[in-house]
Protein backbone atom coordinates (compact mmCIF):
# COMPACT_ATOMS: atom_id res chain seq x y z
CA UNK A 1 0.00 0.00 0.00
CA UNK A 2 1.95 3.11 -1.27
CA UNK A 3 -0.64 6.07 -0.50
CA UNK A 4 -1.48 7.64 3.11
CA UNK A 5 -3.27 4.94 5.24
CA UNK A 6 -6.87 5.83 6.92
CA UNK A 7 -8.12 4.66 10.37
CA UNK A 8 -10.31 2.27 8.03
CA UNK A 9 -7.18 0.61 6.50
CA UNK A 10 -5.36 0.02 9.48
CA UNK A 11 -8.22 -1.30 11.30
CA UNK A 12 -8.77 -3.34 8.29
CA UNK A 13 -5.19 -4.63 8.05
CA UNK A 14 -5.68 -5.68 11.70
CA UNK A 15 -8.38 -7.17 11.86
CA UNK A 16 -7.63 -10.53 11.21
CA UNK A 17 -4.42 -10.20 12.89
CA UNK A 18 -3.12 -10.85 16.43
CA UNK A 19 -4.40 -8.54 19.01
CA UNK A 20 -0.52 -8.27 20.39
CA UNK A 21 -0.45 -6.76 16.89
CA UNK A 22 -2.71 -4.10 17.59
CA UNK A 23 -1.48 -3.36 21.15
CA UNK A 24 1.60 -2.70 19.88
CA UNK A 25 0.85 -0.07 17.82
CA UNK A 26 -1.76 1.65 19.49
CA UNK A 27 0.62 1.32 22.27
CA UNK A 28 3.40 3.31 19.99
CA UNK A 29 0.82 5.71 19.13
CA UNK A 30 0.22 6.77 22.11
CA UNK A 31 4.10 7.32 23.17
CA UNK A 32 4.16 9.52 20.12
CA UNK A 33 1.38 11.44 21.33
CA UNK A 34 2.77 11.58 24.88
CA UNK A 35 4.71 14.72 24.61
CA UNK A 36 1.31 16.53 23.55
CA UNK A 37 -0.21 15.48 26.40
CA UNK A 38 1.97 16.06 29.42
CA UNK A 39 1.70 20.10 27.55
CA UNK A 40 -2.12 19.85 28.85
CA UNK A 41 -3.04 22.66 31.48
CA UNK A 42 -4.30 20.08 34.28
CA UNK A 43 -0.78 17.67 33.25
CA UNK A 44 1.29 21.10 34.43
CA UNK A 45 -0.38 21.87 37.44
CA UNK A 46 -1.62 18.58 38.32
CA UNK A 47 1.70 16.55 39.75
CA UNK A 48 -1.32 12.67 40.23
CA UNK A 49 -2.44 13.50 36.62
CA UNK A 50 1.33 13.93 35.22
CA UNK A 51 1.63 10.42 36.93
CA UNK A 52 -1.39 8.75 35.64
CA UNK A 53 -0.84 9.74 31.97
CA UNK A 54 3.24 7.90 32.89
CA UNK A 55 1.58 5.35 33.87
CA UNK A 56 -0.61 4.63 31.18
CA UNK A 57 1.63 4.26 28.31
CA UNK A 58 4.12 2.70 30.48
CA UNK A 59 2.00 -0.37 31.09
CA UNK A 60 0.60 -1.12 27.67
CA UNK A 61 4.74 -0.89 26.81
CA UNK A 62 5.95 -2.74 29.52
CA UNK A 63 2.84 -5.79 29.10
CA UNK A 64 4.71 -6.53 25.35
CA UNK A 65 8.24 -5.99 26.25
CA UNK A 66 7.58 -8.15 29.46
CA UNK A 67 5.21 -11.17 28.24
CA UNK A 68 6.34 -13.68 31.21
CA UNK A 69 4.32 -11.45 33.10
CA UNK A 70 0.76 -10.53 33.85
CA UNK A 71 0.07 -6.56 34.06
CA UNK A 72 -3.93 -7.01 33.37
CA UNK A 73 -4.95 -5.59 36.79
CA UNK A 74 -2.84 -2.96 36.49
CA UNK A 75 -3.97 -2.04 33.02
CA UNK A 76 -7.64 -2.59 34.06
CA UNK A 77 -7.34 -0.07 36.96
CA UNK A 78 -5.11 2.86 34.38
CA UNK A 79 -8.25 2.08 32.35
CA UNK A 80 -11.06 3.21 34.43
CA UNK A 81 -8.72 6.15 36.13
CA UNK A 82 -7.85 7.48 32.31
CA UNK A 83 -11.93 6.77 31.13
CA UNK A 84 -12.64 9.49 33.94
CA UNK A 85 -10.04 11.83 32.66
CA UNK A 86 -10.82 11.63 28.59
CA UNK A 87 -14.94 12.75 29.85
CA UNK A 88 -13.37 16.02 31.12
CA UNK A 89 -10.48 16.95 29.31
CA UNK A 90 -10.96 17.23 25.44
CA UNK A 91 -7.56 16.89 23.56
CA UNK A 92 -7.19 14.17 21.51
CA UNK A 93 -3.28 13.21 22.82
CA UNK A 94 -5.09 11.93 25.66
CA UNK A 95 -7.61 9.73 23.27
CA UNK A 96 -4.75 8.26 21.83
CA UNK A 97 -3.81 6.94 25.30
CA UNK A 98 -6.96 6.35 26.24
CA UNK A 99 -7.23 4.11 23.36
CA UNK A 100 -3.95 2.36 23.93
CA UNK A 101 -5.53 1.70 27.46
CA UNK A 102 -9.05 0.42 25.56
CA UNK A 103 -6.55 -2.04 23.76
CA UNK A 104 -4.39 -3.23 25.67
CA UNK A 105 -7.26 -4.52 28.56
CA UNK A 106 -9.53 -5.39 26.26
CA UNK A 107 -10.35 -8.51 28.66
CA UNK A 108 -12.37 -6.60 30.25
CA UNK A 109 -14.44 -4.84 27.91
CA UNK A 110 -17.77 -5.33 26.63
CA UNK A 111 -19.77 -4.00 23.39
CA UNK A 112 -22.31 -5.23 21.82
CA UNK A 113 -20.78 -3.85 18.62
CA UNK A 114 -18.15 -5.84 18.47
CA UNK A 115 -18.44 -10.03 17.64
CA UNK A 116 -14.68 -10.46 17.30
CA UNK A 117 -12.07 -9.04 20.21
CA UNK A 118 -9.60 -8.41 17.11
CA UNK A 119 -11.73 -5.88 15.06
CA UNK A 120 -12.17 -3.70 18.70
CA UNK A 121 -8.55 -3.87 19.09
CA UNK A 122 -7.35 -3.25 15.99
CA UNK A 123 -10.40 -0.27 15.59
CA UNK A 124 -8.40 1.06 19.12
CA UNK A 125 -5.00 0.97 16.87
CA UNK A 126 -6.11 2.96 14.55
CA UNK A 127 -7.96 5.63 16.55
CA UNK A 128 -4.64 6.10 18.85
CA UNK A 129 -2.75 6.27 15.66
CA UNK A 130 -5.58 8.94 14.57
CA UNK A 131 -5.97 11.11 17.81
CA UNK A 132 -1.95 10.96 17.96
CA UNK A 133 -1.75 12.47 14.38
CA UNK A 134 -4.47 15.29 15.18
CA UNK A 135 -2.70 16.03 18.73
CA UNK A 136 0.52 16.33 16.33
CA UNK A 137 -1.15 18.43 13.93
CA UNK A 138 -2.87 20.79 16.41
CA UNK A 139 0.52 21.63 17.75
CA UNK A 140 2.15 22.80 14.47
CA UNK A 141 1.28 25.32 11.82
CA UNK A 142 1.18 25.80 8.29
CA UNK A 143 2.51 23.20 5.68
CA UNK A 144 4.06 21.61 9.10
CA UNK A 145 0.43 20.47 10.13
CA UNK A 146 0.06 17.81 7.71
CA UNK A 147 3.53 16.93 8.00
CA UNK A 148 3.37 16.20 11.72
CA UNK A 149 0.12 13.99 11.18
CA UNK A 150 1.84 12.43 7.91
CA UNK A 151 4.71 10.93 10.15
CA UNK A 152 2.28 9.80 12.74
CA UNK A 153 0.82 7.46 10.09
CA UNK A 154 4.07 6.83 8.32
CA UNK A 155 5.42 5.56 11.33
CA UNK A 156 2.49 3.50 12.09
CA UNK A 157 2.71 1.84 8.73
CA UNK A 158 6.09 1.26 9.32
CA UNK A 159 5.17 -0.97 12.35
CA UNK A 160 2.79 -2.88 10.83
CA UNK A 161 4.98 -3.70 7.88
CA UNK A 162 7.82 -4.67 10.40
CA UNK A 163 5.42 -6.02 12.31
CA UNK A 164 4.02 -8.32 9.04
CA UNK A 165 7.99 -9.32 7.56
CA UNK A 166 9.10 -10.84 11.26
CA UNK A 167 8.85 -14.93 10.40
CA UNK A 168 7.59 -15.46 14.07
CA UNK A 169 4.23 -13.23 14.37
CA UNK A 170 3.85 -14.23 18.23
CA UNK A 171 7.58 -12.42 19.01
CA UNK A 172 7.33 -9.92 16.82
CA UNK A 173 5.26 -7.15 19.16
CA UNK A 174 7.63 -7.69 22.01
CA UNK A 175 10.66 -7.13 19.37
CA UNK A 176 9.01 -4.08 18.41
CA UNK A 177 9.32 -2.47 21.64
CA UNK A 178 12.58 -2.33 21.07
CA UNK A 179 13.01 -0.18 18.20
CA UNK A 180 13.03 3.89 17.97
CA UNK A 181 9.94 4.89 18.45
CA UNK A 182 9.88 6.41 15.03
CA UNK A 183 11.42 5.28 12.01
CA UNK A 184 13.29 8.18 11.01
CA UNK A 185 16.42 9.62 12.77
CA UNK A 186 14.34 12.99 14.61
CA UNK A 187 11.04 12.84 15.66
CA UNK A 188 8.88 15.49 14.38
CA UNK A 189 9.21 18.90 15.50
CA UNK A 190 6.00 19.14 17.42
CA UNK A 191 6.63 16.15 19.30
CA UNK A 192 10.43 17.35 20.05
CA UNK A 193 9.62 20.52 21.28
CA UNK A 194 6.74 19.93 23.62
CA UNK A 195 8.86 17.50 25.68
CA UNK A 196 12.08 20.03 25.44
CA UNK A 197 8.79 22.98 26.87
CA UNK A 198 8.01 20.07 29.98
CA UNK A 199 11.48 19.92 30.62
CA UNK A 200 12.35 24.18 30.41
CA UNK A 201 8.95 25.20 31.67
CA UNK A 202 8.82 23.47 34.78
CA UNK A 203 12.27 22.41 36.31
CA UNK A 204 10.48 21.37 39.44
CA UNK A 205 8.43 18.91 37.64
CA UNK A 206 11.48 17.45 35.36
CA UNK A 207 13.50 17.11 38.75
CA UNK A 208 10.69 15.06 40.43
CA UNK A 209 9.65 12.79 37.23
CA UNK A 210 13.05 12.71 35.92
CA UNK A 211 12.84 8.72 35.83
CA UNK A 212 9.79 8.75 34.10
CA UNK A 213 10.73 11.03 31.52
CA UNK A 214 14.28 9.27 31.34
CA UNK A 215 12.02 5.91 30.69
CA UNK A 216 10.22 7.71 27.60
CA UNK A 217 13.16 9.03 26.13
CA UNK A 218 14.52 5.57 26.03
CA UNK A 219 11.43 4.82 24.04
CA UNK A 220 12.86 7.43 21.42
CA UNK A 221 15.87 5.79 21.62
CA UNK A 222 14.67 2.50 20.88
CA UNK A 223 16.45 0.85 23.90
CA UNK A 224 15.77 -2.57 25.50
CA UNK A 225 15.47 -1.79 29.36
CA UNK A 226 12.83 0.26 30.75
CA UNK A 227 15.33 2.19 32.78
CA UNK A 228 19.24 3.01 33.33
CA UNK A 229 20.86 0.26 35.36
CA UNK A 230 24.10 0.00 34.01
CA UNK A 231 25.69 -3.95 34.81
CA UNK A 232 21.68 -5.02 34.73
CA UNK A 233 22.98 -7.88 31.78
CA UNK A 234 19.54 -9.41 31.48
CA UNK A 235 17.25 -7.00 32.48
CA UNK A 236 16.44 -8.44 36.03
CA UNK A 237 16.48 -5.63 37.71
CA UNK A 238 14.69 -3.60 35.28
CA UNK A 239 11.88 -6.37 34.86
CA UNK A 240 11.64 -6.60 38.60
CA UNK A 241 11.00 -3.00 39.29
CA UNK A 242 8.59 -2.76 36.12
CA UNK A 243 6.66 -5.90 37.63
CA UNK A 244 6.67 -4.18 41.46
CA UNK A 245 5.20 -1.13 39.44
CA UNK A 246 2.13 -3.71 38.63
CA UNK A 247 1.72 -5.48 41.78
CA UNK A 248 1.42 -1.99 43.60
CA UNK A 249 -2.20 -1.70 45.17
CA UNK A 250 -3.73 2.14 44.90
CA UNK A 251 -4.70 2.16 47.64
CA UNK A 252 -1.28 1.72 49.92
CA UNK A 253 0.57 2.69 46.83
CA UNK A 254 -0.53 4.73 44.02
CA UNK A 255 -3.04 7.04 46.10
CA UNK A 256 -0.30 8.20 47.87
CA UNK A 257 0.50 10.22 45.45
CA UNK A 258 3.39 11.76 42.88
CA UNK A 259 5.89 12.71 45.49
CA UNK A 260 5.97 9.48 46.94
CA UNK A 261 5.58 7.21 44.22
CA UNK A 262 8.05 9.10 42.47
CA UNK A 263 10.80 9.03 45.44
CA UNK A 264 9.85 4.92 45.85
CA UNK A 265 10.72 4.51 42.19
CA UNK A 266 14.23 6.60 42.95
CA UNK A 267 14.79 4.27 45.99
CA UNK A 268 14.17 1.24 43.98
CA UNK A 269 16.06 2.30 41.12
CA UNK A 270 19.05 3.32 43.37
CA UNK A 271 19.03 -0.20 45.24
CA UNK A 272 18.38 -1.77 41.94
CA UNK A 273 21.92 -0.14 40.54
CA UNK A 274 24.14 -1.06 43.50
CA UNK A 275 22.75 -4.71 43.34
CA UNK A 276 23.83 -4.69 39.10
CA UNK A 277 27.41 -2.78 40.10
CA UNK A 278 27.96 -5.91 42.62
CA UNK A 279 26.36 -8.40 40.46
CA UNK A 280 28.64 -6.95 37.73
CA UNK A 281 31.66 -6.92 39.28
CA UNK A 282 31.07 -10.85 40.75
CA UNK A 283 30.64 -11.46 36.82
CA UNK A 284 34.14 -9.90 35.83
CA UNK A 285 35.89 -11.99 38.95
CA UNK A 286 34.34 -15.42 37.88
CA UNK A 287 35.17 -14.68 33.66
CA UNK A 288 39.06 -14.23 35.05
CA UNK A 289 39.20 -17.05 37.07
CA UNK A 290 36.80 -19.30 34.82
CA UNK A 291 39.75 -20.91 33.20
CA UNK A 292 40.77 -22.77 35.95
CA UNK A 293 37.33 -24.24 35.58
CA UNK A 294 37.74 -24.74 31.88
CA UNK A 295 40.84 -26.37 31.98
CA UNK A 296 39.58 -29.53 33.75
CA UNK A 297 36.36 -30.08 30.58
CA UNK A 298 38.52 -31.78 28.21
CA UNK A 299 41.43 -33.48 30.64
CA UNK A 300 43.57 -34.78 26.94
CA UNK A 301 43.96 -31.22 26.14
CA UNK A 302 47.41 -29.53 28.22
CA UNK A 303 45.58 -28.34 31.50
CA UNK A 304 45.85 -24.09 31.16
CA UNK A 305 44.09 -21.50 31.69
CA UNK A 306 42.72 -20.38 28.04
CA UNK A 307 42.57 -23.27 26.30
CA UNK A 308 38.67 -23.95 25.28
CA UNK A 309 37.18 -20.22 25.01
CA UNK A 310 39.85 -19.10 22.43
CA UNK A 311 39.11 -22.73 20.21
CA UNK A 312 35.32 -21.74 20.22
CA UNK A 313 35.96 -18.27 19.71
CA UNK A 314 38.14 -19.57 16.78
CA UNK A 315 35.73 -21.83 15.62
CA UNK A 316 32.42 -20.12 15.91
CA UNK A 317 30.12 -19.54 13.18
CA UNK A 318 29.02 -16.86 12.44
CA UNK A 319 32.38 -13.95 13.34
CA UNK A 320 31.91 -10.77 14.27
CA UNK A 321 34.10 -8.63 11.75
CA UNK A 322 34.39 -4.46 11.23
CA UNK A 323 32.78 -3.19 8.01
CA UNK A 324 33.22 0.80 7.51
CA UNK A 325 33.47 1.59 10.89
CA UNK A 326 30.78 -0.19 11.64
CA UNK A 327 30.61 -3.78 13.32
CA UNK A 328 29.21 -6.59 10.88
CA UNK A 329 29.57 -10.16 11.27
CA UNK A 330 29.58 -13.09 8.57
CA UNK A 331 31.39 -16.47 8.12
CA UNK A 332 33.96 -18.11 9.88
CA UNK A 333 37.24 -16.53 7.00
CA UNK A 334 39.03 -20.29 7.78
CA UNK A 335 36.14 -22.60 8.92
CA UNK A 336 33.68 -21.28 6.71
CA UNK A 337 35.89 -21.47 3.38
CA UNK A 338 34.84 -24.47 0.85
CA UNK A 339 37.48 -26.58 -1.30
CA UNK A 340 36.22 -26.02 -5.01
CA UNK A 341 34.22 -29.11 -6.81
CA UNK A 342 32.56 -28.82 -10.10
CA UNK A 343 29.33 -29.43 -7.91
CA UNK A 344 29.51 -26.63 -5.61
CA UNK A 345 28.09 -24.22 -8.06
CA UNK A 346 24.90 -26.25 -8.35
CA UNK A 347 24.09 -27.17 -5.06
CA UNK A 348 22.77 -24.13 -3.16
CA UNK A 349 20.19 -23.85 -6.10
CA UNK A 350 19.50 -27.04 -5.56
CA UNK A 351 18.92 -27.06 -2.00
CA UNK A 352 16.91 -24.41 -2.34
CA UNK A 353 14.35 -25.80 -4.35
CA UNK A 354 14.19 -28.96 -2.19
CA UNK A 355 13.05 -26.72 0.79
CA UNK A 356 10.81 -24.71 -1.25
CA UNK A 357 9.23 -28.28 -2.21
CA UNK A 358 9.22 -29.38 1.49
CA UNK A 359 7.71 -26.08 3.04
CA UNK A 360 5.11 -26.24 0.84
CA UNK A 361 4.01 -30.20 1.35
CA UNK A 362 4.36 -29.50 5.00
CA UNK A 363 1.00 -30.31 6.28
CA UNK A 364 -0.79 -28.73 9.70
CA UNK A 365 1.15 -30.85 12.14
CA UNK A 366 4.24 -29.03 11.16
CA UNK A 367 5.59 -26.99 13.95
CA UNK A 368 6.56 -23.36 13.71
CA UNK A 369 10.01 -24.20 14.70
CA UNK A 370 10.29 -26.60 11.86
CA UNK A 371 8.49 -24.07 9.55
CA UNK A 372 10.80 -20.98 10.37
CA UNK A 373 14.31 -23.27 10.23
CA UNK A 374 12.98 -24.32 6.51
CA UNK A 375 13.17 -20.77 6.09
CA UNK A 376 15.98 -19.50 7.55
CA UNK A 377 17.44 -22.31 5.71
CA UNK A 378 16.71 -21.19 2.35
CA UNK A 379 17.47 -17.39 2.71
CA UNK A 380 20.61 -18.44 4.08
CA UNK A 381 21.21 -20.32 0.63
CA UNK A 382 19.97 -17.71 -0.94
CA UNK A 383 22.11 -14.90 0.07
CA UNK A 384 25.41 -16.68 0.42
CA UNK A 385 25.33 -19.27 -1.77
CA UNK A 386 28.28 -21.86 -1.63
CA UNK A 387 29.68 -19.85 0.80
CA UNK A 388 27.41 -20.06 3.59
CA UNK A 389 27.44 -18.91 7.42
CA UNK A 390 28.30 -22.53 8.32
CA UNK A 391 27.09 -22.84 12.05
CA UNK A 392 23.81 -21.14 10.98
CA UNK A 393 23.42 -23.65 8.36
CA UNK A 394 24.24 -26.29 10.29
CA UNK A 395 22.17 -25.72 13.36
CA UNK A 396 19.38 -25.15 11.35
CA UNK A 397 19.77 -28.40 9.47
CA UNK A 398 20.19 -30.34 12.95
CA UNK A 399 16.90 -28.85 14.00
CA UNK A 400 14.60 -29.83 11.46
CA UNK A 401 16.57 -33.15 11.65
CA UNK A 402 15.27 -33.70 15.34
CA UNK A 403 11.59 -32.75 14.05
CA UNK A 404 11.35 -35.58 11.94
CA UNK A 405 13.82 -38.54 12.86
CA UNK A 406 13.99 -40.21 16.22
CA UNK A 407 17.76 -39.43 17.92
CA UNK A 408 18.75 -42.18 18.72
CA UNK A 409 19.08 -43.03 14.72
CA UNK A 410 20.77 -39.57 14.44
CA UNK A 411 23.31 -40.58 16.76
CA UNK A 412 23.54 -44.25 15.32
CA UNK A 413 24.68 -42.88 11.72
CA UNK A 414 25.73 -39.89 9.32
CA UNK A 415 23.63 -41.55 6.39
CA UNK A 416 20.29 -39.95 6.33
CA UNK A 417 19.20 -43.40 4.90
CA UNK A 418 19.35 -45.46 8.12
CA UNK A 419 17.58 -42.97 9.78
CA UNK A 420 14.45 -44.00 11.48
CA UNK A 421 11.57 -41.41 11.50
CA UNK A 422 9.59 -40.36 15.12
CA UNK A 423 6.35 -41.06 13.23
CA UNK A 424 5.67 -42.58 10.31
CA UNK A 425 2.37 -41.43 10.11
CA UNK A 426 3.38 -37.92 10.91
CA UNK A 427 5.27 -37.31 7.49
CA UNK A 428 4.55 -40.21 5.27
CA UNK A 429 6.84 -42.03 3.09
CA UNK A 430 6.57 -39.17 0.39
CA UNK A 431 7.91 -36.21 2.70
CA UNK A 432 10.16 -38.19 4.45
CA UNK A 433 11.61 -38.94 0.73
CA UNK A 434 11.56 -35.88 0.35
CA UNK A 435 13.82 -35.33 3.69
CA UNK A 436 16.38 -37.54 3.15
CA UNK A 437 16.71 -36.07 -0.43
CA UNK A 438 17.29 -32.59 1.31
CA UNK A 439 19.88 -34.17 4.06
CA UNK A 440 21.83 -35.85 0.93
CA UNK A 441 22.60 -32.34 -0.86
CA UNK A 442 23.08 -31.16 2.92
CA UNK A 443 25.56 -33.38 3.68
CA UNK A 444 26.91 -33.20 0.23
CA UNK A 445 27.67 -29.66 0.47
CA UNK A 446 29.19 -29.77 4.16
CA UNK A 447 32.08 -31.94 2.61
CA UNK A 448 33.40 -28.94 0.59
CA UNK A 449 34.24 -27.40 3.79
CA UNK A 450 37.70 -29.60 4.79
CA UNK A 451 38.03 -27.72 8.47
CA UNK A 452 34.34 -28.35 9.49
CA UNK A 453 35.34 -31.69 10.90
CA UNK A 454 37.94 -30.08 13.58
CA UNK A 455 35.19 -27.72 14.43
CA UNK A 456 32.53 -31.15 15.09
CA UNK A 457 35.38 -32.71 16.88
CA UNK A 458 35.61 -29.34 19.28
CA UNK A 459 31.80 -29.70 19.53
CA UNK A 460 31.86 -33.79 20.19
CA UNK A 461 34.46 -33.19 23.35
CA UNK A 462 32.11 -30.44 24.70
CA UNK A 463 29.57 -31.69 26.49
CA UNK A 464 26.65 -29.12 27.81
CA UNK A 465 24.20 -29.58 30.48
CA UNK A 466 21.21 -29.77 28.39
CA UNK A 467 18.55 -29.15 30.92
CA UNK A 468 20.24 -25.85 32.33
CA UNK A 469 20.39 -24.40 29.18
CA UNK A 470 16.52 -24.15 28.99
CA UNK A 471 14.59 -21.22 29.52
CA UNK A 472 15.37 -17.77 30.85
CA UNK A 473 18.72 -19.13 31.52
CA UNK A 474 19.58 -19.50 27.46
CA UNK A 475 16.89 -16.87 26.42
CA UNK A 476 18.55 -13.96 28.94
CA UNK A 477 22.06 -13.52 27.30
CA UNK A 478 21.24 -14.14 23.77
CA UNK A 479 18.30 -11.12 24.22
CA UNK A 480 20.53 -9.10 25.67
CA UNK A 481 23.41 -9.52 23.07
CA UNK A 482 20.30 -8.70 20.46
CA UNK A 483 19.17 -5.93 22.03
CA UNK A 484 22.93 -4.24 22.13
CA UNK A 485 23.22 -5.03 18.21
CA UNK A 486 19.74 -3.47 17.84
CA UNK A 487 20.48 -0.13 19.97
CA UNK A 488 23.93 -0.16 18.09
CA UNK A 489 22.45 -0.26 14.77
CA UNK A 490 19.80 2.32 15.80
CA UNK A 491 22.75 4.50 16.28
CA UNK A 492 24.46 3.98 12.93
CA UNK A 493 27.06 1.65 14.25
CA UNK A 494 26.13 -1.54 13.49
CA UNK A 495 25.49 -2.65 9.89
CA UNK A 496 22.08 -4.31 8.42
CA UNK A 497 23.83 -7.85 8.04
CA UNK A 498 24.49 -7.74 12.23
CA UNK A 499 21.29 -6.98 13.09
CA UNK A 500 19.58 -9.56 10.59
CA UNK A 501 21.89 -12.20 11.81
CA UNK A 502 21.25 -12.00 15.24
CA UNK A 503 17.79 -11.01 15.11
CA UNK A 504 17.58 -14.25 13.54
CA UNK A 505 19.47 -16.24 16.10
CA UNK A 506 17.41 -14.65 18.71
CA UNK A 507 14.23 -16.53 17.60
CA UNK A 508 16.66 -19.74 16.63
CA UNK A 509 17.68 -19.58 20.18
CA UNK A 510 14.00 -18.82 21.73
CA UNK A 511 12.66 -22.06 19.81
CA UNK A 512 16.19 -24.29 21.49
CA UNK A 513 15.47 -23.03 24.51
CA UNK A 514 12.22 -25.03 24.61
CA UNK A 515 13.68 -28.22 23.56
CA UNK A 516 13.71 -31.02 26.39
CA UNK A 517 16.63 -32.89 26.74
CA UNK A 518 18.24 -36.16 25.10
CA UNK A 519 17.50 -39.43 26.08
CA UNK A 520 20.19 -40.15 28.81
CA UNK A 521 21.69 -43.23 27.21
CA UNK A 522 22.80 -41.60 24.03
CA UNK A 523 27.15 -41.26 23.21
CA UNK A 524 28.22 -38.59 24.94
CA UNK A 525 30.10 -37.25 22.07
CA UNK A 526 26.70 -37.28 20.28
CA UNK A 527 25.80 -32.87 19.25
CA UNK A 528 22.45 -31.88 19.69
CA UNK A 529 21.36 -28.85 18.22
CA UNK A 530 21.08 -27.41 21.52
CA UNK A 531 24.95 -28.73 22.33
CA UNK A 532 25.80 -27.00 18.98
CA UNK A 533 23.94 -24.17 19.45
CA UNK A 534 25.22 -23.10 22.69
CA UNK A 535 28.85 -23.41 21.95
CA UNK A 536 28.97 -21.64 18.67
CA UNK A 537 26.71 -18.62 20.17
CA UNK A 538 29.37 -18.51 22.72
CA UNK A 539 32.48 -18.60 20.35
CA UNK A 540 30.03 -15.95 18.76
CA UNK A 541 30.67 -13.38 21.89
CA UNK A 542 33.51 -14.60 22.44
CA UNK A 543 34.95 -13.20 19.07
CA UNK A 544 32.67 -10.34 19.34
CA UNK A 545 33.94 -9.23 22.52
CA UNK A 546 37.52 -9.83 20.93
CA UNK A 547 36.51 -7.37 18.13
CA UNK A 548 35.21 -4.82 20.40
CA UNK A 549 38.50 -4.36 22.49
CA UNK A 550 40.99 -5.38 19.19
CA UNK A 551 39.75 -3.18 16.64
CA UNK A 552 40.97 0.34 16.14
CA UNK A 553 37.84 1.53 13.95
CA UNK A 554 35.36 0.38 15.94
CA UNK A 555 37.02 2.50 18.96
CA UNK A 556 34.33 5.04 18.61
CA UNK A 557 31.42 2.48 18.91
CA UNK A 558 33.22 1.54 22.47
CA UNK A 559 33.42 4.78 23.17
CA UNK A 560 29.94 5.42 22.81
CA UNK A 561 28.90 2.48 24.63
CA UNK A 562 30.87 1.71 27.20
CA UNK A 563 29.23 -0.98 29.06
CA UNK A 564 29.28 -2.93 25.49
CA UNK A 565 31.91 -4.68 25.70
CA UNK A 566 31.49 -5.95 29.63
CA UNK A 567 27.41 -7.01 28.91
CA UNK A 568 28.73 -9.09 25.88
CA UNK A 569 31.38 -10.64 27.99
CA UNK A 570 28.78 -11.67 30.80
CA UNK A 571 26.46 -13.26 27.93
CA UNK A 572 29.25 -15.34 26.73
CA UNK A 573 30.09 -16.33 30.19
CA UNK A 574 26.76 -17.22 30.97
CA UNK A 575 26.77 -19.85 28.31
CA UNK A 576 30.21 -21.29 28.98
CA UNK A 577 28.46 -22.13 32.36
CA UNK A 578 26.62 -24.79 30.93
CA UNK A 579 29.82 -26.46 29.89
CA UNK A 580 30.21 -29.55 32.04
Amino acid sequence: MDSKLTVNDLSGLLSDKSTSWSQAIASRSALRALPIALREDIARSDQDYLLLLFKSVLFPWAALNDTRADYGSALITIRFLIDLSVNQIDNPAIYAVHNSILASSFESVTNPLYEDIKVFVGDQAAMSTLNAGRAMAAHSSGPMTNVANDAVWDAAHSDYRWLDAQSDADSAPRKLTHKRLWPTSRPPRAATEALEAVKREDPLLQRNFRNWIDWFERRLRGERAAFDIPGDSYRKEDKAILRRLAAASEKHFWDRGAPYVNGQLAQWLEEARERAAKTLQRDKELYESGAKILSEIMPDEPANNDHLAPRLQSAASPQATERDGKLDAGPNPQFDQPRFSGDLADLPSELRSFVRVLSGSLGENASRFMRSSLAEYENEMLVRGNRPILGTLKGLASAIAREVWTTESLAGSDDPDEWAMRDEREWGPGTADMFRTFFHYHRDLITHFPLDEEREELLRKTPINEIAASGDALTDPVELVTGLIRDLHGQGMATDDILKIVEAHEQYNANIATLPPPDLDLPSDYVTPKRRHVLMTAGFYLHLYSVLGSTASLASVVAANPALATQIQAAAEALLRFIV
